[in-house]
């Protein structure tokens, strides 16, 4: 199957795309067929993976949210992030 070259991308896209392309050399192309693979693959990947997740729970493999969810919460509590100032500024400018 060809997939039609006038596939539209909007045009932030296309200009960040023929970009990436110019700094590694690469044909456009080649970079769309490369992100469709990867994003296929990935597709695939994560399907079996809730596949094994309904398997475990059809063998009754799982633990009660009662018991996991006090584990959970302290697994985020135990991490804080520290961010840089400069980080900290720059994450503010996309929360906006």
């Amino acid at each position: 199957m060809t997939v039609s070259a006038g596939t539209p991308l909007p045009q932030a896209q296309e200009l960040k795309l023929n970009d990436f392309a110019v700094r590694t050399g690469r044909g456009t192309d080649d970079l769309v067929q490369e992100a469709v693979a990867r994003l296929l693959a990935y597709d695939e990947w994560f399907n079996g993976q809730v596949q094994v997740g309904m398997d475990q729970i059809k063998r009754g493999e799982f633990i009660e949210e009662e018991k996991w969810t006090p584990v959970l919460n302290g697994c985020f509590t135990l991490r804080r992030i520290r961010w840089a100032p400069a980080a900290a500024d720059d994450l503010e400018g996309i929360h906006r």
